[in-house]
């Protein structure tokens, strides 16, 4: 059975005539009654009632009819949404979620893309951080990521651009005993429980960067509690069940009851830039689209 036999029947049931739905197809008479009845016998069963000069459906005939008719609408829906979709009019883009840390920006730029992009939904997927982004990203599970460069830098089937220079600082609750220090020794960590965000079973970026800090100043520590997404590590370090290290960006607001420790040892690896990465073969118009957005949004021109 091929589409056009559903085409050709619903042009007969319409017009109950076999010469005229001939001529609205473009066919001979002869032709399509015998399209017809392979049709039928594919089905095996009588679509149509044929008298002389006259034709009509049959109780099957009725059934096929309403149900081929949805199927063609359906297809036609497919068809137009198919092209909408090549032409960058349509579609869903997916963002790496972190936790954003670059909040303002991310909903201007969206607010700027829907303009242009009205009908290409937006989602953010919980993927972890830097490693876990740039697996998603291979994997075509989202198409812009974010990650912090010392960690995990994109290899060469990515592209990426820096969006803010991040300080790497020690994070408590306000309620915390660091919280009345202006500088925080990392060697201060050794004797508390360290928090970091990652998956509970699987590899932590953010703990094995915490780990690589703490390991290179020979500095030894406990097991890293992990939570599963930014909110929980929040929570965790506003309610003082543990401290950690973050990168903090100038202008960018933490949830309420955090506070920010300087760390007093100075390193490379204490300084880290946050950036958007994507596929190096990236052709989507609308990622392309929302990626200069972004860019330009995150550099905006100085004051005049």
């Amino acid at each position: 059975m091929e589409i056009r036999h559903l085409r050709y029947f619903v042009a007969v049931a319409e017009e109950l005539n076999f010469r005229r739905a001939a001529d609205k197809l473009n066919l001979s008479a002869p032709t399509l009654s015998v399209q017809i009845k392979q049709l039928e016998d594919e089905l095996g069963a009588q679509l149509l009632e044929r008298n002389t000069g006259s034709v009509s459906l049959t109780d099957a005939g009725e059934f096929f009819l309403a149900e081929t008719k949805k199927i063609l609408d359906h297809l036609a829906s497919i068809v137009a949404t198919t092209r909408e979709t090549a032409q960058g009019k349509r579609g869903v883009l997916r963002i790496g979620n972190m936790g954003i840390p670059l909040h303002e920006i991310i909903s201007a730029s969206l607010s700027e893309f829907q303009k242009s992009f009205l009908n290409i939904d937006i989602t953010f997927e919980e993927v972890g951080a830097n490693k876990f982004q740039l697996d998603a990203l291979m994997k075509g599970r989202i198409h812009i990521g974010f990650i912090f460069l010392n960690e995990d830098a994109p290899s060469a089937n990515f592209r990426s651009f820096p969006m803010r220079s991040t300080t790497i600082r020690v994070a408590t609750g306000i309620g915390h005993p660091f919280a009345q220090r202006k500088t925080v020794s990392l060697q201060d960590l050794a004797n508390e429980r360290l928090l970091a965000i990652g998956p509970l079973y699987e590899t932590s970026s953010h703990a094995n960067f915490i780990s690589a800090i703490l390991k290179k100043r020979k500095i030894k520590s406990g097991p890293i509690r992990l939570a599963s997404s930014p909110y929980a590590f929040f929570a965790m370090l506003a309610t003082n069940q543990g401290v950690s290290i973050i990168g903090t960006m100038e202008g960018i607001e933490l949830p309420p009851g955090i506070a920010l420790h300087p760390i007093q040892e100075s390193g490379k690896d204490l300084k880290t830039e946050f950036r958007m990465v994507w596929r190096k073969n990236e052709k989507s118009r609308p990622v392309l689209a929302l990626i200069e957005i972004l860019k330009r949004l995150s550099n905006p021109p100085p004051a005049t």
